[in-house]
């Protein structure tokens, strides 16, 4: 594990406190969306018995010093060895919050490589957008992503069990190839609904819908198995094909959806993850950092 390369200014520390509150904010706006088939929101618990609100709430005020942290060893171009090392240690931190309840091992691993992404710009002085954040992320990491060495050899995630069962890539994947899931697809949704309906809840429920359409899942195969994987894209299909958020009644639809979910035991907890991310890249974009 390689620490941090040189003298951190208080710019650097600036930079990275702003950046840090961005992906907290996206996690917090990820949770608050009521409804979400499958997953925990401040109205219901979802497909889970095991956590709740108040559970993700714990975990991400566990994760406030974590963001900037490893926006900061963006910024220093750490080894990735030290980022790895950093996302061991909030997943420690979210685990005591919350019990050994997992609720953002995802987001550690995504969001994380994200903001180290957004320092490593920032240390380049390159323009930040979403291809550049991309092009920086896959250039810097992508091959060590894909090729990293477990130091816990003995815990396979969720995801790669299924990636051994079933072949479907996971998150390791995703974030090797720089994201292309958020800057080709579910950004580009997210701003273009934002356009059209005004609303950030339906941008970001049409958005999510749109994730679990065209995303294989791995927390959705781990619950439900190919079957279930098939379910949910197709009921998204479904759902968006009908019009999506601008048709009539749509929060009453995302209900009865939300409803099969819970009876299925399906969590889209993947497409979650991509959501709160999109979120944060669309936040970064916005406030034109």
């Amino acid at each position: 594990m390689s620490k941090l390369n040189h003298k951190i200014s208080i710019n650097d520390k600036r930079f990275a406190f702003r950046i840090g509150l961005f992906a907290i904010r996206s996690l917090y706006k990820e949770l608050s969306l009521s409804h979400k088939p499958g997953l925990v929101s401040f109205v219901d618990t979802g497909s889970h018995k095991d956590m709740d609100a108040i559970t993700f709430m714990r975990s991400i005020f566990s994760l406030r010093n974590y963001f900037k942290k490893i926006t900061l060893a963006g910024s220093n171009n750490a080894d990735f060895s030290y980022l790895q090392f950093l996302g061991i240690e909030a997943e420690k931190k979210m685990l005591g919050a919350t019990n050994g309840i997992n609720t953002h091992k995802g987001a550690i691993f995504s969001l994380g490589i994200l903001c180290a992404g957004v320092g490593l710009l920032y240390a380049k002085k390159i323009d930040f957008n979403s291809q550049n954040l991309s092009k920086v992320i896959k250039e810097n990491w992508g091959d060590i992503i894909l090729n990293y060495d477990n130091p816990k050899k003995n815990s396979i995630s969720n995801g790669q069990k299924v990636k051994e069962k079933y072949g479907y890539n996971g998150a390791s994947y995703e974030a090797a190839n720089g994201f292309l899931t958020i800057t080709k697809l579910a950004l580009p949704a997210l701003k273009n609904t934002m356009i059209t309906s005004k609303k950030e809840e339906a941008s970001l429920m049409q958005t999510l819908f749109i994730l679990m359409k065209n995303l294989s899942d791995t927390n959705v195969v781990h619950r439900g198995g190919k079957d279930g994987l098939i379910f949910v894209q197709k009921i998204s299909r479904d759902f968006l094909n009908k019009g999506g958020v601008f048709q009539k009644n749509w929060e009453n639809k995302v209900f009865k959806i939300h409803k099969q979910f819970i009876s299925k035991n399906l969590s889209p907890g993947g497409s979650a993850d991509l959501l709160a991310s999109s979120y944060f890249v669309y936040s970064l974009e916005k406030e034109n950092i």
